[in-house]
């Protein structure tokens, strides 16, 4: 299973559009996440679920400020098999 985070919805300008985030999920979180999960199915005794993967793919606006410092924190601090970069569509 993949896990895609939600990202904040951003301007052309850069400037966060906070009253249209009703849910978000950072990069940060969500690589953790998966992390501990698989983590704990490793350490499952059933060899079936020790089989099991969860599988991260990061989101990157790059409508944000800082889109390449956490474009490169995905690529060089996570695990992510995919990043999605592409703006919200979000009005």
């Amino acid at each position: 299973m993949s896990c895609l985070p939600s990202m904040r919805v951003f301007t052309q300008n850069r400037h966060l559009r906070r009253k249209k985030d009703d849910l978000w999920v950072t990069n940060r979180f969500l690589s953790k996440k998966v992390e501990d999960l698989n983590g704990r199915l490793q350490s499952e005794s059933d060899p079936e679920k020790r089989k099991k993967r969860f599988f991260f793919g990061a989101s990157v606006n790059p409508n944000r400020k800082d889109w390449q410092s956490e474009l490169e924190y995905v690529m060089n601090r996570t695990e992510a098999v995919l990043i999605k970069l592409i703006p919200q569509c979000s009005t």
